[in-house]
């Protein structure tokens, strides 16, 4: 692997690390929320709320490229972990994987679609990427219990696309908390 410092400008070489990122074994979706906070501290300027997940590898972005070669949003970054590929999920998809039936429409408005991140102006600085971590850890704050007992395992390759789920702007919330 490359080190820390080392930019990725080769596509295939940011697809090959991506795949190394794939979770391993079923974990909580809070568990994996945690790893996708993770990645965002470990190089906030792959951190894009205003797009899905690209390789950019090789991509000329001055100073905004991250290392890795790979930017995208939150459900760009946990579809990642969950199947190991950068944009294999839908949005949608994501969103059910990781709040289930009762969460899954909260998460994709209020995190995925929430317009303070996806319009931010500083895409890809620190302070974006404290922003959607201050988010992403209120919503987990506030659905703990339920985030706990939900459980994600790796999605393989040959799976994608027989994921079925509501449209999640369709899902009316009640405000109700999970509790």
């Amino acid at each position: 692997m490359k080190g820390p410092m080392e930019f990725v400008t080769d596509r295939a070489e940011a697809i090959r690390l991506n795949k190394l990122l794939q979770i391993k074994e079923e974990m909580s979706s809070y568990d994996l929320i945690d790893r996708v906070i993770e990645l965002i501290w470990e190089e906030p300027r792959r951190m894009r709320m205003n797009q899905w997940g690209s390789i950019c590898a090789g991509d000329n972005m001055g100073d905004n490229q991250p290392p890795c070669g790979t930017i995208g949003c939150v459900a760009g970054w946990s579809g990642l972990l969950i199947t190991g590929l950068m944009g294999a999920l839908s949005g949608a998809e994501t969103a059910y994987i990781l709040g289930g039936p009762e969460l899954h429409s909260q998460l994709y408005n209020d995190v995925f679609l929430d317009s303070d991140l996806t319009n931010d102006k500083g895409q890809g600085s620190i302070k974006h990427a404290a922003r959607v971590v201050v988010r992403l850890a209120q919503f987990q704050r506030e659905h703990e219990h339920r985030l706990k007992e939900i459980k994600v395992r790796p999605i393989e390759e040959k799976e994608i696309g027989t994921i079925r789920v509501p449209d999640p702007s369709e899902v009316e919330y009640d405000g109700r908390d999970d509790e």
